[in-house]
This record gives structure tokens, sequence and C-alpha cells, in this order.
């Protein structure tokens, strides 16, 4: 055996019969030959001893130990390290694959490059369970950054230069389980260590239910792990306190799904605090590849005064959850909204200044595409989308939104996918009955919801979708076989010619029922549900009917509140504090000419108005009157009822202020 190799490879072992043997032969056949290869058995107790030792009596390269009892990972990577003697020391778990290459081009590279002192690869990931990878990055000023927030490296991947832990007396942490190589890193990078990935595949990552990280107890423990070393990362930038609103606002994995917005005022609070630590150049690039890029945004919606609030309030999201690097243009296909809802909806600006547009639609275009009276949300307003191309044909692509929808998170993404020569990017729609209902009349194997489009709009023009759509209509119509109104259409006009998107970008209300999609993974779902960008409350009931069964209706009211209609919160709001005040001591009775008003047993006999005042001012008097009569009844007897007052008058107080404004 070479008393002086050029690499250690450490790898520890218990109870990996299934997998011990492809791991020891995927290191003996490196074409890179010039290693020693220690494999600590930590007392198992299947037949992974019998099977290390059989490679032993064969390889001369094989240290092999055993443990006379369990000791653990940890302790067993510290005791591999101690005993190797390469320059460099390459780690490899018992349950992974190497490629036959790997240890060549790592040895080259580091060879080439003694700046860097941690070197891994991307990985090929295989096994029971399906997870994306998170090692996505190679260069070390990224990855620099990265390691504040997750590990972007994988363990069994990396080479080490074993010089820089002898200067700097580093090896794994016997506090710091599960996660102990993250720790390590951290330590290297304070140090001045550099680290950075191949920007190939090397090695084969298995994942199955026994690993570290899928197990209850070492998961837990590997979590608490992790977040101590993001701590110590972080509060280089930030103090205690905003370090914990940032832990509990960022997502470590999977990292793309962070909230964008979140992430990028956190990375430009850490460019503003940088002091030489970080790159900027290389957090300008996670800002551009992970938030997003400078964007015109052109967004359709298609509304009457019925659906301007809901509108309002689509678009108030839109605007609070941008990026500064975004700008919107808003083109909203009036079908019949009021000078009053406009002013409303122009106070948008207040929040991001943007454009908005009314353009006005004849409503004659659409005198034959008929209307499903069992959708009695959808009214003739859904064709409107259909001109889209030859009202705007100077336009490369465009969304359009139905208006009952929220979105949460930068469109940035979204925006910018490639559309390829598809006619719309959309997602799937999440009820299986529109399915069958398709595929039985229509003959499509699948198909989208059509309230979330990204439009292509160059192709719409060159291909003439809209007289296709209307065409279509007219067909489908004579044969009354349209039921799904304007989607059924989109889908036989558009179908092969679609770009299917995650469901983040259109979480339906059916995304929460059993067998509700056919494109998806569980996993992929579960993403959707957790990192949701566009809310949308498809069905006929809506957040603001009583009985919606989306799980996240409440979120309408908070956008709502935030929204030019915010009034319209606070009566909300009003009118379930009165509601849950039990009858028998409130009712109100109304006649024609009278109005009698009962709190407590004390009754209250008032005119009823015959001019039509603002809807929220009168009832705001009618409240007032109520908890005044409730305040001094109660005064002494029920605390609740003085709770509820001063709700009540700051709500009217900011009302009020609203009114003066």
């Amino acid at each position: 055996m070479n008393n002086s190799p050029k690499i250690s490879v450490v790898m520890s072992c218990y109870n990996r019969e299934n997998f011990v043997r492809d791991a020891i032969e995927s290191i003996l056949n490196q074409t890179y030959t010039d290693f020693e290869f220690i494999i600590i058995d930590d007392c198992s107790t299947d037949k992974t001893p019998e099977i290390i030792q059989e490679y032993a009596d064969k390889d001369n390269r094989i240290v092999y130990i055993r443990n006379e009892e369990n000791m653990d990972y940890n302790y067993n990577l510290r005791k591999g390290f101690k005993l190797a003697k390469g320059e460099y020391i390459a780690r490899m778990d018992d349950d992974d694959i190497s490629l036959p290459e790997r240890f060549e081009k790592q040895v080259s590279y580091l060879d080439e490059h003694p700046d860097i002192t941690v070197l891994g690869s991307l990985i090929d990931i295989f096994g029971e369970l399906k997870i994306e990878s998170w090692v996505k990055e190679t260069d070390p000023d990224v990855l620099n950054i990265l390691m504040n927030f997750q590990n972007p490296m994988c363990h069994p991947s990396v080479m080490i230069r074993k010089s820089f832990l002898e200067e700097n007396d580093l090896t794994y942490s016997p506090k710091e389980l599960y996660a102990e190589e993250y720790d390590l890193w951290k330590n290297i990078i304070l140090k001045g260590g550099k680290l950075a990935n191949l920007p190939e595949k090397l090695v084969r990552y298995r994942v199955h239910k026994k690993t570290v990280t899928h197990k209850d107890n070492t998961g837990k423990i590997q979590q608490e792990t992790a977040e101590r070393v993001r701590k110590q990362l972080l509060t280089r930038f930030f103090n205690d306190k905003e370090y914990e609103s940032i832990k509990d606002k960022l997502v470590m994995y999977p990292f793309e799904c962070n909230n964008k917005k979140v992430l990028w005022q956190t990375l430009e609070s850490m460019k503003a605090r940088n002091n030489g630590v970080l790159s900027n150049d290389a957090i300008e690039y996670v800002k551009s590849k992970y938030c997003g890029i400078p964007s015109d945004i052109d967004i359709f919606f298609a509304s009457d005064d019925n659906y301007a609030q809901h509108m309002c309030v689509a678009m108030t999201s839109i605007l609070i959850n941008s990026l500064p690097v975004e700008t919107f243009n808003f083109h909203i296909l009036d079908g019949g909204i009021s000078d009053k809802n406009k002013k409303q909806i122009e106070k948008i600006k207040k929040i991001k200044n943007s454009t908005i547009e009314y353009i006005k639609i004849d409503n004659s275009f659409f005198a034959n595409c008929p209307i499903n009276p069992e959708l009695h949300n959808i009214t003739k307003h859904s064709y409107y989308r259909y001109l889209i191309s030859k009202l705007k044909p100077d336009l490369d692509k465009c969304f359009y939104f139905d208006s009952d929808l929220l979105v949460m998170d930068s469109l940035n993404e979204f925006w910018n996918t490639d559309l390829e020569d598809n006619f719309v990017a959309a997602a799937e729609d999440l009820w299986m009955e529109v399915h069958r209902y398709y595929k039985n009349v229509y003959d499509l194997n699948c198909s989208f919801n059509a309230g979330v489009l990204l439009i292509n709009n160059n192709l719409w023009k060159t291909n003439n979708i809209s007289n296709k759509l209307f065409e279509t209509t007219s067909y489908f119509a004579n044969k009354n076989l349209i039921r799904f109104v304007d989607q059924d259409i989109l889908n036989v006009v558009c179908y092969n010619k679609v770009k299917y998107v995650s469901p983040i970008y259109n979480l339906q209300q059916t995304a929460y029922f059993a067998t509700q999609h056919s494109l998806y993974t569980e996993a992929e779902m579960e993403t959707a549900k957790a990192h949701t960008v566009i809310i949308h409350y498809s069905g006929n009931i809506k957040p603001w009917h009583k009985g919606c069964l989306h799980p996240l209706w409440k979120k309408y009211y908070e956008y709502l509140k935030l929204s030019p209609y915010k009034a319209q919160y606070y009566l909300y709001k009003i009118n379930k504090i009165l509601l849950s005040i039990p009858k028998f001591l409130f009712s109100i009775k109304k006649s024609e000419t009278r109005k009698r008003i009962k709190v407590l047993g004390v009754k209250i006999n008032t005119k009823r108005k015959k001019t039509k005042l603002g809807l929220i001012y009168d009832k705001l008097e009618e409240q007032s009157d109520i908890l005044n009569k409730l305040h001094k009844t109660l005064e002494k007897q029920n605390k609740q009822i003085i709770e509820l007052k001063n709700k009540f008058l700051e709500s009217e107080k900011e009302i009020l202020n609203q009114k003066k404004g």
C-alpha cells in the first residue's frame, strides 16, 4: 500500500449490505488510482462487515477498521480524517455511487486552483424518494452567499484540501450532528477558505427512507444543527431580532421557492452591510437568478362594476408583492365600470406607480358566445380575452388574469417563462370533472385552467387565434356542447400548443381535494400549497360569499384591507362582530317605512331612509347607535362589549379619515 497517496477516501458504514458493494466498487473503479480507501464499519449487525472484508482481501488500498461498538457517523469521520495520509481527503457514503472519472477531474481542478479548499460536484439523485437537487451553483463567490441560507454542497461528493484543515485545526465538530459538514464548511469560510462545485454530475446520490434527513429523530437534530450554522453566518449582517424575522420568512429548501421580494430585501441588506465579506457581483447574480430580472409586465383583466373591487384587490396584491425591478401596465377590458370605481382603482398607484388603461368593449362581438347558467360566477366578460391580440398587437406577450385571485409573490419567473412555440403557458385544471368532460366531448387528454394565462401574443397574431376562438365558439355553441364557457374553447384551439407550468401559479380550490390532478406529483402539489404564487378562488363560491371552500379564503380580506377598498374590510369586520352577538341580545326588523332595532330588550324605532346615501356611512350610522346602546347597557357588566366598542371606534376613525382624504 502507498504510504503517501494523493487521495485518502473516508467512508463510514453501518448496516448497508444492500448498497455497500456499489459504493465500494465505484471507488475501486476510479480512473485515478493513487488513493487509500479508509472504510470504518460502525459495528454493523448485518452482512456489511463480510462484504467489506471481501474487498479488503482483494485490494490493498483498502484500510478496513471495525469499531467494537457503535460510535456514530460523526465520530467515524473524525477518526478517518486523523488517519488520512493523502494531500486531499475525498468523502464517500456507503449508499452512494461515484462515477469513474470523479477523482481524476477533482484532483486536476484542485491542483490548478490552490485557493479552493473544498471541491464538490453536481449530483444525480436516484432511489426510493423523488427530491430536487439542492446542488446547483458552482462559483465560489455564489456558494459563499448561499452558505448563509443552506448547505450548497453534497457531502459525499467533496474532496478537501487536507493542509487547510491542519493549518486551521479544523475537523467535524462532535456537537454538530447530522449536518456536521455544513458546520465544517462554515468554519472553513470563516477562516478564509473557499468552496466550489464542478459543473458536472460526478456522484449518484441515493435517497431512501433510512437516510438521516428522512428519519424523524435524526432529521430534527439535523435541522437544529443547520439552524445554528445559519445563525452564525447571518448574524454577521443582522442583529438577533432581524435574524429571527429572516428565519421565519425565508425557505432554506427548496431555495428557489423563497418569496422573491423577501429574499431580494434580505440580499439588499446584506449588500449594504457587506464590508467586503461577500462579492457584490455575486449578490447581484443571486438576486437575478433566484428573485428576478428587470421586467415590464402587461396584465389584462376583464370586469364590470360587480367585480371592480375584487379586481382591484388582485391588482393590489400584485403591486405589494412585486420586486423593485418590475413595472406594470394594467389593461382592463371594461364591461361597464363606473367612474366612481375607476377613481378608487386609480389609488393603487400609491402602492406602486403603474399604468392603468380601460378598454371599452363592445358586447355585440360576443352575442353568440353562450353562458352556462349553472356557472353563475361567469359572465360574458370572460370571453373578452379573445380580443387581446387585436386590441394590443404591439405586445409580444401578456398575462390574462381572472379577477378572483391573489398574487402572493413576484410574477417575475412566470413572466420570463420561455413560451417557445406555444400559444399559452398555463397550469393544469385541478378538477377531474373538467378533464373527464373534455376527454368525452372534445377528445382532449389534458386541459388547463384559463383563469391564469401567459399569452404568446406574437403567435396569437400570426396564427389569427382571435378569429379561431370566435369560430370555434360558434361551432360548439350550435351543437350545445359548451359547458365551461371560454375555457372550453381556449383548450380546444390551443391544444398541443400549451406549456404547462407549476401549480404554484394557479392554486385552485380543488387542489385541496383528492385525485384532482394528473400532470403533477404529490410533492409538486405540496410545494404549491406551501409556496403559492397565485391563489385562484375558482368555483362558484368566492371568499366574499359565505361558505367559500378555498382554505386560503381569509387571504382575500388581508389584501382587501390593504387595497383602496379597505372600507369594505372594516364593514366586513363590523358585521362579523355584530353577527356574533346572540339574537336575543340584538335584532333588526324592517318595514317599508320604519326600522326597529332591539338591543338587550331596549327598542329603538327609526325612520327608514328613502334616499340612497353611501353604503358605508349609512351602515356606520346604524351600527353606531347600536353599539352606543350596548355600551351604556353593559358598561359595568360585560367587558366583551367594551372591547367591541373599542374595535368599532377604531374602524370608524379609519373610514372617516378615508372620507376626509
